[in-house]
């Protein structure tokens, strides 16, 4: 199966990369559990691993496979010499000095996970607002007063308030009532906008003269950055617990991160002598707090007609991206599951997963206290119900990998998300990548028949035969792709795009499900280099068209320059991602050269009457 990717920010993947300094003692907790071997080491590692989303060989970002064993087996060496591991034939054990190591990462993974734990808990959230908004205030406070800020006065006496509001949270979470302090906080913060609002347009009428200095100017950038780290900080433990006030209490973080920003602008065009700019940010504040103030009311209405509050849309992009990732890989695992150990009962897919994904078989997980049984079974039910409405797990209490499953798990055809991702990028560059294409295909074949049958081998979403339709309006289409989602995905396109002699057939290049001799021009657009029989691959070409039919191949070029190669993909990397990239630059090393693709077709009898090299080539060849 094409592997699912997640990618964290660039400052968390240099972390991960840096991980080698955690592998000893990974291995010290590991070992402090029983002897091991070396494989069994590993397959500790790879249960760490379970718990964030990595079931494939990638099970650090930054290691491959044969990277990761190996910068594995240099801790272990690296222990060895500590004389905190032994080694007797194959089996690896802590000696005196390991397991004294071993105990005291124990602990300190025990405090972690309870010093973590706090961190996380609503109370500690709300007692960290008081104090943030306390000190912000004042700085603001002062600096508004020194300067005649408007913008900032107001977000001051606005901040102030937020510290009485995490007064109210911490007492409304120890005694349960929740939803009585998000109707007080609601009501504040629409109070604070409507009085901020009312200021600001009296200094549209009235103009005062703003005093700035470096205090104001540190107030509020300094303001905005914390503001914004701890909106983070509320948010995220606000999606965690489903506490509904520290929601509110994250989007006015929020919203003084913005308003900091507004602020410092309005300093700066007081700097141009312009303070008609500070009462207009002044506003904007008012109209910011009175907007988040109305759609947290709504929510709070919700909350309390006993309607269920959707938390997810208030996750963080990164949190949520990642969740998803989860989800992703979690899946893909149990399709895997499904396809080698079934047919499986549902309660055994669940043992199985209670067995591989239990955290009390992970060391630091179980001393972090960072288990996830308590959803498992949740997880996995939501996972398992995602496969069979995709059509790639069987229904009912035995469960068994349908054969659109088992295509799904080959690494040579596309999976439901590969698909999507190229689908939408591809859909946008059609005019410039799908359409050229087809007006050179028609134009190097010089006698094509007005309603000719055209087969395109590897088709994806179709995009090349919606384009060749417009320039053959009596075609007849037949896309051939061995993805049964490509093939889904290429009737949609073309129905969408009102293609209606259009039929998509699952099938290999090596195995194209076409009648001999009908076709009139058989395409192919950056597929040949996947073809698992490049020979067998056009043999099929020639078997399917009729006596001088076409045959034209667009395909990554590996004699192209590596400068433009290169190039290349940075322009991918930039309107696409980086894993579109990387498998455009792999994509050069299994691809052929022009005179190679020549000499494979001349060889099954075409006679080549069009060979062209750049970036990519393009070859025309007929059916004698």
């Amino acid at each position: 199966m094409a592997e699912r990717e997640w990618r964290p920010p660039w400052l968390v993947e240099q972390f991960f990369r840096l991980a080698p300094w955690g592998f000893p003692r990974q291995i010290l907790m590991i070992l402090a559990d029983g002897d091991k071997t070396f494989p069994e080491i590993l397959e500790g590692f790879a249960r760490f691993m379970h718990h964030f989303g990595h079931f494939r060989e990638e099970k650090v970002v930054g290691f491959t496979e044969e990277t990761f064993a190996a910068a594995v087996q240099e801790a272990i060496e690296k222990l060895e010499r500590e004389d905190a591991v032994a080694r007797c034939g194959g089996v690896y054990s802590l000696t005196p000095e390991g397991q004294q190591r071993a105990k005291k990462y124990r602990r300190q993974y025990r405090e972690s996970g309870r010093w973590i734990a706090g961190l996380l808990h609503p109370q500690t959230v709300s007692l960290v607002g008081l104090g943030v908004h306390v000190v912000l205030a004042v700085l603001k406070l002062v600096a508004g007063a020194i300067s005649g800020s408007i913008g900032l006065t107001s977000d001051g006496i606005d901040t102030a308030m937020d510290g009485l509001s995490s007064i109210l949270v911490f007492v409304g979470l120890r005694l349960h009532k929740e939803q009585y302090v998000n109707v007080v906080l609601v009501l504040l913060m629409l109070g604070v906008g409507v009085g901020a609002g009312y200021e600001a347009v009296r200094r549209v009428f009235i103009p005062e003269e703003v005093g700035v200095d470096l205090l104001t100017f540190g107030a509020a950038i300094l303001s905005g950055l914390v503001c914004l780290l701890l909106s983070f900080y509320q948010q995220h433990v606000a999606t965690r617990s489903k506490q509904l006030p520290l929601i509110s209490q994250a989007v006015d973080s929020r919203n003084h991160a913005v308003v900091a920003a507004g602020v410092t602008v309005g300093l700066m065009a007081a700097l141009l002598h312009f303070p008609l700019l500070d009462a207009l940010v002044g506003l904007a504040v008012a109209v910011l707090i009175l907007k988040s103030g109305v759609e947290l009311a709504l929510e709070t209405v919700r909350a309390l007609r006993g309607e269920e509050v959707d938390f997810s849309r208030y996750e963080l992009g990164f949190v949520e991206e990642y969740r998803h990732f989860q989800e992703q890989q979690l899946a893909d695992w149990l399709l895997s599951v499904v396809a080698e150990e079934g047919p499986l009962t549902r309660p055994a897919l669940l043992a199985l997963c209670r067995e591989t994904l239990g955290a009390q078989d992970v060391p630091i997980l179980r001393e972090l206290r960072w288990g996830k049984e308590a959803g498992l079974e949740k997880r996995v039910t939501k996972a398992l119900e995602a496969l069979i409405e995709q059509g790639l797990v069987s229904a009912g209490e035995v469960l068994e990998a349908t054969e659109k499953g088992r295509a799904e798990l080959s690494s040579e055809v596309w999976g439901v998300e590969e698909i999507k991702v190229y689908t939408r990028a591809m859909e946008r560059a059609a005019q410039w990548v799908y359409a050229p294409l087809a007006r050179r295909i028609v134009e190097s074949a010089p006698s094509l028949p007005e309603k000719p049958l055209v087969v395109d081998v590897g088709t994806g979403p179709g995009f090349l035969c919606v384009e060749l339709a417009k320039l053959l309006p009596g075609a007849t289409f037949i896309g051939v792709d061995p993805s049964p989602h490509a093939v889904e995905t290429a009737q949609q396109c073309a129905a969408k795009a009102e293609l209606e002699r259009f039929e998509g057939r699952q099938g290999q290049a090596e195995r194209v499900p076409v009648d001999p001799g009908v076709a009139d021009l058989v395409v192919s657009r950056a597929s040949l280099h996947e073809w698992e029989d490049g020979q067998a691959g056009c043999a099929e070409c020639y078997r399917v068209l009729k006596r001088g039919g076409y045959l034209a191949l667009e395909d990554s070029n590996r004699a192209s320059p590596r400068w433009k190669q290169s190039l290349f993909a940075l322009l991918i990397t930039v309107m696409s991602s980086r894993k579109s990239a990387r498998e455009h630059s792999r994509s050069y090393e299994t691809a052929f050269t022009p005179e190679e693709v020549k000499e494979l077709l001349e060889r099954v009898g075409f006679e080549v009457i069009k060979s062209e090299g750049g970036l990519n080539l393009f070859v025309l060849a007929v059916k004698q």
